[in-house]
């Protein structure tokens, strides 16, 4: 049982170096569960829309993300906590 004391954005990443369809399947119905039933809590980008060369560091398998990529998932996040930021600040 999973409270919440306050409010939290929950990032869709499904990507890693040991991931398989039934993890990536696992996790995602798990934050779908936590956005479902805690309350305050609110959807952060999906993290896994940044694939390949473009966005992500060959060193390290496409893992981790380049330049470009950290500066597309901040626009992501910015873009994800408006509605955060309007629902809680107001603003």
């Amino acid at each position: 049982d999973i409270q919440s004391s306050g409010s939290s954005l929950v990032s869709a990443m499904l990507m890693g170096p040991k991931s398989t369809p039934q993890t990536s399947s696992a996790i995602k119905n798990a934050q779908r569960q936590v956005l479902m039933t805690v309350p305050g809590t609110f959807v952060g980008p999906s993290t896994d829309d940044l694939q390949g060369p473009t966005y992500r560091r060959k060193a390290g398998n496409y893992i981790h993300f380049n330049a470009l990529g950290q500066q597309r998932l901040a626009e992501m996040w910015q873009t994800s906590l408006q509605p955060f930021i309007q629902t809680t600040v107001g603003l």
